[in-house]
């Protein structure tokens, strides 16, 4: 409902290691079922954030849960929910970089 969502967020999990060019996995344990948005971002300065332009777009590259959130300029919590309702889930997400944001 929020469009400062991403800063309410709470996070579950975090990676430090990303092979080029090789998936990443990762097991999310005793997550409780329900709805979910999943921000994904490769932190080329180590930093801890995403890093943003002027204007708000993404100067690292990222991903979330829903791909075709990835091209709005604001996404909102709505357009990145997914249902985890399963004991067994598996979500794909490429990372996007922009060109010239």
């Amino acid at each position: 409902r929020s469009q400062n969502w991403q800063a309410q967020a709470v996070q579950y999990a975090r990676m430090a290691t990303i092979q080029p060019g090789k998936p990443v996995e990762h097991t999310f344990v005793g997550l409780p079922f329900a709805d979910y948005a999943i921000k994904l971002f490769q932190d080329e300065n180590s930093n801890e954030l995403l890093d943003l332009s002027d204007t708000g777009l993404p100067l690292e590259p990222f991903a979330f849960s829903r791909a075709e959130s990835q091209k709005k300029r604001v996404v909102h919590l709505k357009d990145a929910i997914i249902r985890f309702d399963m004991a067994s889930q598996n979500v794909v997400l490429d990372l996007v970089k922009i060109k010239n944001p």
